[in-house]
């Protein structure tokens, strides 16, 4: 077991690498794109469609954010228990998810005290319309189980 454990802490080490690698090249591809574009003349910028489409992301795979996902429990005023997880930038704290979490529970009209937990649950990537979400209020909150459509 031992060994399995081995093996399976390298691969997973190993996959981080390429990961890390990969994000290292669609940014130094990215940069050169960018200078290459710098460098026409200006009235040849405008014109050249495919450097625009490469900066604006359409042919490069951009570098996802990671988010944390906070697992969050209330009961409802009928006593049925309310599921969501709050979704923050990694590094984001505890008091942040758990006022989003309370803020959330008030728009559903529930008590902002309903809430049992919110908890650090773990660290993935975000899906692109989750990164937008976040991006433009600093967190989203994905329903699970007994919240209302609002």
């Amino acid at each position: 077991q031992q060994k399995y454990i081995r093996v399976n802490n390298a691969f997973s080490e190993l996959c981080q690498q390429m990961i890390n690698f990969e994000h290292l090249f669609d940014t130094m591809l990215y940069s050169s794109i960018q200078t290459a574009h710098r460098m026409l003349p200006e009235t040849e910028q405008s014109g050249c469609a495919t450097l625009e489409k490469l900066i604006s992301y359409q042919y490069i795979r951009r570098v996802a954010m990671k988010i944390d996902v906070f697992d969050t429990y209330a009961s409802s005023k009928k006593g049925d228990k309310i599921h969501f997880d709050v979704l923050l930038p990694t590094g984001g704290d505890k008091e942040d998810a758990s006022r989003y979490a309370r803020d959330f529970l008030e728009k559903i009209g529930e008590s902002s005290d309903s809430m049992d937990s919110c908890e650090y649950c773990h660290t993935e990537t975000a899906k692109p319309e989750v990164e937008k979400q976040i991006q433009a209020v600093g967190h989203t909150i994905v329903k699970l189980e007994g919240c209302p459509d609002i």
